[in-house]
């Protein structure tokens, strides 16, 4: 890559960085997770359980490994009470506001594609479920 491909990577970075947050970070996802039982005072507790519950009950060295880009410290700290609260199949079967709220209103027209491919995380979860 040259420095010019990384000034791209960083300004598509900025522009897509607050879209994929709202599929974390919606008042409407903490609201799941609190349905779940997890505590929502930070996003922590319920951030590492929907990012990891397709992996399944991954341990906390395979759940830093997983999440490279956090302190493996943080990651053990949330990874084994994630899954005392609900198993990684409870979680993926919730119903999610990924696409509904603050998403749906701007970029959703009813296909997956449009609404989840704003993060490539999404587009593949079983969190990005589409009736049909």
């Amino acid at each position: 890559m040259t420095a010019q491909d990384y000034g791209l990577a960083r300004r598509m970075w900025h522009q897509l960085e607050p879209v994929h947050a709202v599929f974390w970070y919606a008042p409407q996802v903490f609201g799941e997770a609190a349905a779940l039982g997890y505590e929502v005072k930070t996003r922590w507790p319920s951030y590492f359980a929907w990012r990891l519950a397709p992996l399944g009950a991954v341990g906390p060295l395979l759940a830093a490994s997983a999440c490279y880009s956090f302190s493996p410290a943080m990651v053990t700290a949330h990874v084994p009470a994630a899954w005392a609260v609900a198993p990684p199949p409870q979680i993926l079967a919730a119903p999610t506001p990924t696409c509904p709220g603050p998403a749906s209103r701007t970029w959703c027209s009813g296909t997956p594609s449009t609404c989840c491919a704003s993060s490539a995380a999404t587009a593949t979860s079983p969190r990005c479920r589409w009736p049909g």
